[in-house]
């Protein structure tokens, strides 16, 4: 893995490759639909016709357009149950259970299929057909012991046109290899996914960097029309994941979110998709992460890059990592190892942009494996969080570090607004990668947690594969025991990388006349205690600047880590018509500060009594 705690699969070039094993991509062609061979427990569908719509007794066949095909009692299949053939087509469940691939075989078999024939993963199912506005709702599907790998319960593509599913009222049971509950691929856009449960039971895939592991798995492309709606879904259970988008605009929420993973980028929610927002969600996994908002693994806007526009939102999420990840046990097959950089509340990656968290609760928990609340690594342009609490804990005396605020990579400017940062080993913390891109921290809290390690610090550095520049923390609020000069930075050296962090605070000064009048267009000057100049400006109609003044600036260098303080600062006023300045005059910038100082202006006259 190239990063730590993340890897998936990057294909150069564009997303339209088609592998000869089932379900090998996550993106994958579309093509005319043609004929294959019908089994013969696919025959005969239909029991005959009621006065709300068809009945059915059995598995078959469903290929009369506008149809409701209704259920009348518990059905199985050795095979696939259900194949849709053609558009506008509502199979209610009516209470009752589909139960598929009752025998086993070498071929994946499906509850319903909506499929081309070309595709060579549902070879030996039937197929072709359109299957446009397709409902299922009202029972479960439950797949069968002897269900071969890849055996969805409900299976969507590579069909034009095959939009509009929506799937509500079901529950859902499977525990094959790399099975999915609902699985589409280059279909399924505008669809609706509601008040489902889904039992997940998965607990071992083949292909974890294909988020094989998920319990609803959309994968239409950006060009594709409206995306998902999936929302008030229970999800229990899965190998890896909850719910993965990588359509343009799904909305994602008031899903209840129980993922129990054991292989890497194990995410209750992907955001993978442009304008993608999830909100109102709970999501407290076995085992496993959060949120993350991505999209580069599979080039959505270009090779390499992630989203534009995701949003995550009114989110409550607690998440822990369990020693139980199988891709990175010995051998690959012990499932007893900790997941890389451990459970993640939020995380961005994959050069998403202008990407958004905000009003999220995230307490992110550490025992055995390590956990961070907020987690930036690959990010493009223009992301930020405002008004999250993230929270990481240590679990009793658990060796894991919880960490609020972690940073690997982090290639561009990240802004963070209001947010409060509880870390239990420490506050802030950057990975070996560095964070080379910048930060800013405005009114943020950062604090030391109620259970914290012995050797916890609020600023925490690892970088020894890239530097960490440019992380300014403003008019900041230190809670707990955390402290603005409390880091184990080290000098540089062999292991160690350039590194700084620094602490600012805004000072705003008002400048008026003796009537308390303001008086625009003041000159302002600031020089910081080594008197190098911190800042120049004029002040505005309301006779106002305001500047962000640099306290500590704490870096390293090849011998020493340097404290270096530049406060206090020297102000000095001047303004044309006005005399009465005072002298320069020193302010010691240890916290946010307002201040007014007067002139003597021409302008000062009293107005006349009447």
């Amino acid at each position: 893995m190239g990063r730590t705690g993340r890897s998936y699969l990057r294909r150069p070039g564009a997303i339209l490759q088609r592998f000869s094993a089932p379900q090998h991509s996550i993106f994958e062609t579309t093509a005319e639909a043609s004929t294959r061979a019908i089994p013969d427990e696919m025959r005969g569908a239909e029991a005959g016709a009621g006065p709300n719509g068809h009945a059915l007794k059995s598995c078959g066949i469903l290929a009369s357009g506008g149809t409701t095909y209704i259920l009348q009692q518990d059905v199985s299949s050795p095979g696939t149950c259900f194949s849709v053939q053609a558009n506008n087509i509502t199979l209610n469940l009516n209470g009752h259970t589909i139960t598929y691939a009752t025998a086993p075989g070498n071929q994946p078999r499906y509850g319903i299929l909506a499929e081309a024939c070309w595709d060579t993963s549902v070879a030996g199912n039937p197929c072709g057909g359109t299957a446009d506005h397709l409902t299922v709702e009202n029972g479960s599907i439950t797949q069968g012991s002897a269900a071969p790998a890849y055996s969805h319960g409900i299976r969507i593509g590579q069909i034009n046109g095959t939009n509009q599913l929506t799937v509500h009222d079901v529950t859902f049971t499977v525990s094959a290899i790399s099975s999915i509950p609902i699985f589409t691929t280059f279909a399924g856009a505008d669809s609706l996914i509601f008040k489902n449960t889904f039992q997940n039971n998965v607990t071992v895939i083949y292909n974890r960097h294909q988020i094989q592991g998920a319990a609803i798995k959309f994968t239409n492309s950006q060009g594709a029309r409206n995306g998902q709606t999936i929302h008030d879904n229970t999800i229990v259970g899965g190998a890896q994941g909850g719910i993965f988008s990588a359509s343009p605009g799904t909305q994602f929420y008031n899903n209840t979110i129980r993922q129990n993973g054991r292989y890497s980028n194990d995410f209750a929610i992907y955001e993978w998709g442009n304008n993608d927002a999830a909100f109102n969600n709970v999501i407290s996994p076995v085992s496993g992460r959060g949120i993350q908002i991505g999209g580069g693994a599979v080039s959505v806007n270009g090779h390499g890059m992630g989203s534009n526009g995701a949003v995550a939102h009114d989110n409550k999420i607690t998440v822990i990592e369990l020693p139980q990840n199988c891709d990175y046990s010995p051998g690959g097959t012990g499932c007893n190892a900790c997941e890389p950089a451990g459970a993640f509340g939020i995380q961005f990656d994959d050069n998403p942009s202008n990407g958004q968290a905000y009003n999220n609760t995230v307490t992110a928990k550490a025992e055995q494996c390590d956990a961070q609340a907020l987690r930036l690594t690959d990010t493009g342009p223009g992301n930020s969080s405002h008004d999250n609490t993230y929270i990481a804990s240590r679990i009793g005396s658990g060796t894991g570090k919880a960490v609020g605020l972690g940073f690997a990579v982090l290639p561009n400017h990240f802004s963070s607004t209001h947010d409060t940062f509880i870390g239990d080993t420490a506050t802030v913390w950057v990975d070996w990668l560095g964070a080379a891109g910048g930060f800013t921290c405005l009114q943020c809290t950062l604090g030391k947690g109620s259970n914290p390690a012995s050797n916890y610090v609020t600023f925490s550095f690892f970088n020894g594969g890239h530097p960490a520049a440019g992380l300014h923390f403003v008019d900041t609020t230190f809670t707990g025991g955390a402290a603005k000069d409390s880091t184990d930075m080290q000098a540089i050296g062999p292991n160690r990388l350039s590194a700084e962090y620094f602490i600012d605070w805004t000072y705003t000064l008002t400048v008026q006349n003796t009537l308390a009048r303001p008086v625009a267009g003041a000159s302002v000057t600031i020089r910081d205690a080594r008197g190098e100049p911190a800042f120049t400006g004029t002040t505005d109609a309301n006779g106002r600047v305001s500047a962000v003044l640099n306290e500590l600036h704490m870096h390293n260098t090849s011998s020493a880590v340097i404290r270096q303080v530049n406060t206090p600062h020297t102000i000095s006023v001047t303004a044309a018509g006005c005399t009465g300045a005072p002298a320069p005059y020193p302010v010691k910038v240890t916290q946010t500060i307002t201040q007014t100082v007067q002139l003597q202006c021409k302008l000062d006259e009293k107005v006349p009594s009447k």
